[in-house]
């Protein structure tokens, strides 16, 4: 279930990509027609934008949802582990370590691990999505 939204946030980060490449086009077109006068066009132009500014919403809170969904699940199933790791060290490594420093030190990691799989990776897809829709159109 988690790989599955995981790979629809990926989705939702290219949709994204193509939608905004798509504004552009759009307003290169909306610069042009503003030439000629003609409210018909105008009115055509702006129920363009607002479908694809729609579009672009439901694309964008696709990505941010399913990736933010899938990096806390995989946050709580690195603390869930840690912890049963802890549990299951000798007495001795108690002696070596101290373990209330031990979760500040873990909780940090495991929160810039949960970033990197989670935001970064929907701004990743953005990203190239972009890019590759830009430079395929262009």
């Amino acid at each position: 279930k988690e790989k599955i939204l995981w790979l629809l946030g990926m989705a939702g980060g290219l949709g994204q990509g193509l939608t905004q490449v798509l504004m552009m086009v759009r307003f290169g077109n909306a610069f042009d027609a503003t030439q000629e006068v003609d409210d018909d066009k105008v009115t055509e132009i702006v129920l363009q934008f607002i479908v694809l500014g729609g579009i672009a919403f439901f694309f964008g809170t696709l990505q941010s949802g399913c990736t933010n969904y899938f990096s806390e699940a995989q946050r709580s199933k690195m603390r869930s582990a840690y912890f049963k790791a802890v549990l299951r060290q000798d007495i001795g490594w108690f002696d070596q370590n101290t373990p209330g420093s031990l979760p500040g030190r873990i909780d940090s990691n495991i929160e810039t691990i949960g970033i990197g799989i989670g935001d970064k990776v929907g701004i990743l897809c953005f990203n190239l999505g972009m890019f590759g829709f830009g430079y395929g159109i262009g």
